[in-house]
């Protein structure tokens, strides 16, 4: 995938360097070692220590859409950290269940998008891309977390409505 034709479509106003280069480092290092744990290939693994290597430098900073790929990781770090901290977080299956978020889950996602940006696009801009999908994927769940009352509600009408379909069958 040609990552270049989403420059300037992402202008980043949300993500922000807020986060010292130690607490970027002290997380990607985890980071890197839970990939070790689950058995991520190399090029994913080299992926994350290319963005480890180059916090707040060019090599991280995609100009076209003002966004340094670091500062995406450390984003993604901490909404990770907050849903495994918290024990409750339950997100919605495609079955009738509601399933816990899995770590090992997350990994396989971020070694994917780690192994096409090694692979495909080590650029800045390949860089923040790859990240940026990971990174709405994991707003997403975080939303879901911040709602999770009408989430299951809205899954028990479902629920019910299948059943009195299956009823009236």
């Amino acid at each position: 995938m040609n990552v270049h034709i989403f420059d300037s479509q992402y202008k980043n106003h949300l993500v922000k360097t807020l986060y010292s280069k130690e607490l970027k480092t002290q997380h990607f290092r985890k980071i890197l070692e839970k990939m070790n744990l689950y058995h991520c290939n190399t090029q994913s693994i080299n992926g994350i220590q290319l963005i480890l290597n180059s916090i707040q430098s060019p090599a991280n900073f995609d100009h076209s859409n003002n966004i340094y790929s670091d500062d995406l990781l450390i984003e993604i770090c901490l909404i990770l950290e907050e849903m495994l901290n918290n024990k409750n977080f339950k997100i919605p299956q495609i079955t009738t269940e509601l399933g816990k978020f899995k770590e090992e889950d997350f990994y396989k996602m971020l070694e994917e998008q780690m192994y096409d940006m090694f692979a495909t696009g080590q650029c800045p801009q390949g860089r923040s891309t790859r990240l940026k999908q990971l990174y709405e994927y994991m707003i997403e769940l975080k939303k879901l977390y911040e709602t999770p009352r009408l989430l299951i509600l809205n899954h028990v009408k479902e629920q019910k409505i299948l059943d009195l379909i299956y009823e009236f069958l």
